[in-house]
């Protein structure tokens, strides 16, 4: 079957969430290098002098406490997100040469900042990408079908999206690695 619609994970494909982190914190660029997600509060921690039991702190307590250091809120960190080198790119070929629909399929970490989160998203979208709809869900499993390509950098996430009868691939992130080359013609593949 072919792909129809195509949806894009926000934050490590689109949106570089690790460099607005190292810019809330006054890190240098390259600073903050999680091998996972689940590594992200230990890295943080090491870097700003937090104690060792800030590592095991949920992301979003992590996010909160960026925040407040560089003084600015939960909402405000997302919607001032850098983009990803690659983004516009993305969205050209995905736009022109696959001419398929394209939307954003986005998560909240979950907790009481996912409201802010979700918001700070979607005022990110909205100046980075106006035209292109939008999902905010805890659950994109959801949106899985055979005709649904998902493009994310987790890849738990694009485990059970495949689980669930969608097409999915990891796509590279600052944490997952891949030359993007190689990424841009199995999506082109599958999506065109």
């Amino acid at each position: 079957m072919s792909v129809d619609t195509v949806l894009l994970d926000m934050d490590g494909v689109m949106a570089d969430l690790l460099g607005g982190l190292e810019s809330c914190l006054s890190l240098a660029p390259g600073t903050l290098q999680p091998q996972r997600w689940d590594d992200l509060a230990g890295e943080i921690g090491r870097h700003t002098g937090r104690t060792p039991s800030f590592a095991r702190s949920s992301t979003a307590h992590v996010l909160e406490v960026a925040a407040m250091e560089g003084r600015r809120s939960v909402r405000s960190l997302f919607a001032s997100l850098p983009i990803m080198p690659e983004a516009h790119r993305l969205v050209n070929m995905l736009q022109g040469e696959c001419s398929v629909d394209l939307a954003f399929l986005t998560s909240p970490s979950r907790g009481p900042i996912s409201a802010e989160i979700a918001a700070g998203k979607v005022d990110w979208i909205l100046s980075n990408f106006p035209d292109i709809p939008w999902v905010i869900t805890h659950e994109k499993t959801l949106l899985a079908k055979p005709g649904s390509l998902l493009i994310d950098d987790r890849p738990e996430t694009v485990e059970r999206f495949l689980a669930a009868g969608g097409r999915a691939i990891q796509y590279p992130s600052s944490f997952y690695r891949k030359d993007f080359r190689e990424i841009h013609r199995e999506i082109y593949s599958q999506a065109s």
